[in-house]
């Protein structure tokens, strides 16, 4: 039988599928969206009416509205954290049905764009979920749960990517066939509205309590112990871990409600800031959002393969994507956080080399042996990135902050995040695939270098461990 923890996880850990699938259903539906709503002028074939200039451009500033909306809920993520726990998961999912509706029945490009809109409110308030998981889970397996946030994101992706297959490439596209596929495309985007309504009702059927940080937190002391007794099987461990959470916010309780975002700032919480902001703007950084968003014209540009068969690699690379996230899931608990980040990254900046040399120098091998290369690079990277960073950023940072500041903190390097993911999804419409592989890489120094100095280990911890620095000292 599933105990109350790992089922509560689960539930959380649902959105992040959502939240894979809707970052990742445009990479399928641009033609769609270009064609029926008429953003080309020019007339002819359906290839002629999906690809142009002014088409890109307009898809461009949708894109630039959905991750705005992502950076402004990150701020509305705080409240939500800091007021309830469990409630957050809930508004979390409200985006995604509201959005998802306006979509599938937007008659204009102008309501599709809100929809979206609304759609990318959802990115900015999963962080409740990262949170969520990581206090209602033991402290021995932490790790593994809350990577099963991670995990879920590329395999939200990897059904995007499998749903979207469907949809014909306009070169195939005919008048007697164009409803269907119209019709479908839009249905990709309603699904958002029901997977939202599936995982609404799951969490208030399932996640029933808050988490014993947040009730001890408010000091609600006996329903934190009726908690941890469904938490932990042995009544011995829950008192222990009682007694952990109970002393290091034995402080805390007036202090909580007093903190704003401008006491991240200050000497108490300099170091751990220092560390989650650089694996926040670096996880951006490394580029996995523009792929997540371009996956298909990446690869075709890389490797010269021709659309037909990318859809095929892009599912497989969502397929080995999501399999080498569970498998990073295990390793940050074997290995811990800090030395999968510095090794881990240590590989990304590998492979977007490899990706820059033969981008300055395609002809430098035989164009088979550049196809094979650039393809086995762009897999490293993925594998890379789904091992090490991409499971380590949802784990460390809800492990990292102290708890009084933690959905504070949350919700900053989340924006943060989301603010980079904005400025690389502009740029990479802008300058060429060469620029985002070298900026890419220098952001993986970055993460090695400042990782290598300051990082510190969390796994297996009851407490943040930057708490236990000496600069740690009450400002309450």
């Amino acid at each position: 039988m599933i105990n109350y923890s790992l089922k509560c996880s689960l539930v959380a850990a649902c959105i992040a599928v959502v939240f894979g699938y809707n970052i990742s259903i445009v990479n399928s539906t641009i033609p769609y969206i270009i064609l029926y709503f008429g953003l080309c002028d020019e007339k002819g074939s359906f290839l002629s009416q999906s690809n142009c200039e002014a088409g890109q451009y307009a898809i461009l500033w949708m894109s630039v509205l959905y991750f705005a909306s992502a950076l402004i809920f990150c701020y509305v993520a705080k409240y939500t954290v800091s007021k309830s726990r469990v409630n957050s998961l809930s508004v979390a999912t409200i985006p995604y049905i509201i959005g998802g509706v306006i979509c599938y029945f937007s008659k204009t490009f102008s309501i599709f764009c809100f929809g979206r809109f609304i759609c990318g409110a959802g990115l900015g308030l999963a962080s409740a979920s990262a949170t969520y998981i990581s206090e209602i889970s033991p402290s021995d397996k932490r790790g593994s749960y809350t990577s099963l946030f991670a995990l879920c994101i590329p395999f939200g992706q990897t059904i995007s990517f499998i749903l979207g297959s469907h949809l014909l490439s306009m070169e195939n596209l005919q008048l007697h066939n164009k409803d269907y596929f119209i019709n479908y495309y839009k249905f990709l985007y309603l699904l958002l509205s029901i997977f939202g309504v599936i995982l609404f009702l799951s969490v208030k059927h399932f996640c029933l309590y808050e988490t014993p940080s947040f009730l001890i937190l408010n000091n609600r002391i006996d329903e934190a112990k009726e908690v941890l007794n469904k938490i932990y099987s042995g009544k011995d461990d829950a008192i222990r871990e009682l007694i952990n959470l109970t002393s290091t916010a034995s402080d805390k309780e007036t202090c909580n409600s007093k903190l704003t975002f401008l006491d991240l700032f200050s000497r108490r919480y300099f170091i751990v800031l220092v560390v989650c902001m650089t694996l926040s703007i670096g996880v951006s950084a490394s580029g996995i959002g523009v792929f997540a968003q371009k996956a298909t014209s990446l690869m075709q540009s890389a490797t010269n393969i021709s659309a037909e068969y990318v859809k095929y690699l892009v599912i497989l690379m969502g397929v080995v994507s999501t399999t080498s996230t569970y498998i990073g899931g295990q390793f940050t608990e074997k290995y811990g956080r800090r030395n999968l980040t510095i090794v881990g990254t240590m590989s990304i900046f590998a492979s977007l080399v490899i990706l820059a040399i033969f981008n300055i120098y395609p002809e430098i091998l035989p164009p088979l042996a550049t196809s094979i290369i650039s393809l086995i690079a762009m897999y490293i990277f993925l594998i890379s990135f789904a091992i090490s960073i991409g499971p380590v950023q949802w784990v460390y940072l809800p492990e990292a902050f102290p708890s009084e500041i933690r959905a504070i903190g949350m919700s900053f390097c989340t924006m943060l995040s989301w603010v980079t993911t904005l400025i690389y999804v502009s740029l990479s419409c802008i300058i060429s695939d060469l620029s985002i592989y070298l900026l890419s890489a220098c952001a993986c120094l970055l993460i090695v270098l400042l990782s290598y100095l300051f990082m510190k280990e969390t796994k297996g911890c009851t407490k943040s461990p930057y708490e236990e620095s000496e600069i740690y000292e009450s400002v309450c």
